[in-house]
């Protein structure tokens, strides 16, 4: 009996060593990952790019110009609101990426073109798993008149699937230090749906499995 009894104490501490090893881990990679989303969305690029097209529409198009302002403020405003969620409804998410959408709108025209599909809202997303899946595709694709970057933001069940048309830049431009990978890891914490990255070198398609609380 005094034998069993060890046994199962140590096994019982064990168990507990081994959760509380994986708590540990899981707050680290929150916390870079939260690192790494912020330090994305801070981004000298897009504010460069995006301060370009607000001081091109002020003496054109004041009117224009104040609601681009407005929604580039709206959108910092929901990076330092929701940057310690650790998730959000499929709602909310939707949102920002329209908002971000608005934003590289007024730079690309109809060089971008962002198809949203999502009837069933239910369930939740990473924060800026969308808008940080469409920075990824302008990034590393040819985003042009003749060669248009479409976009398809589609629920399939309990994935919401982000696609776009392959169109390789020859030179890409620097990494923001957000990787699908880092992203990938997060979900896997999350849900028992295999987050998945698909490239058939025509189009690339990244599923995201809905996180259900």
């Amino acid at each position: 009996m005094a034998l069993l009894a060890g046994t199962i104490a140590i096994t019982i501490i064990r168990m507990r060593e081994r959760r509380i090893e994986k708590e540990a881990s899981l707050k680290n990679l929150i916390a870079e990952y939260r690192y790494d989303l912020l330090a994305s969305q801070i981004n000298p690029h897009f504010l460069f790019n995006s301060f370009n097209v607000l001081a091109a529409l002020i003496p054109k198009e004041p009117a224009k110009a104040g609601e681009f302002l407005e929604t580039l403020s709206d959108f910092y405003r929901e990076i330092v609101q929701i940057k310690d969620t650790d998730n959000i409804p499929i709602e909310k998410e939707i949102f920002i990426l329209e908002r971000y959408y608005y934003l590289l709108k007024q730079r690309f025209g109809n060089a971008l073109l962002v198809s949203i599909e999502i009837p069933d809202m239910k369930g939740f997303l990473i924060p800026f798993t969308l808008q940080l899946l469409l920075e990824n595709a302008v990034k590393h694709n040819i985003v042009s008149t003749s060669k248009p970057l479409n976009v398809l933001v589609k629920r399939q069940g309990d994935f919401i699937c982000v696609k776009n048309n392959i169109q390789t830049k020859f030179s890409s431009s620097e990494s923001t230090g957000f990787g699908l990978s880092s992203l990938k890891e997060r979900y896997q914490q999350y849900s028992p749906n295999k987050f998945e990255i698909l490239n058939d070198n025509h189009y690339f398609e990244v599923r995201i499995p809905i996180i259900h609380k």
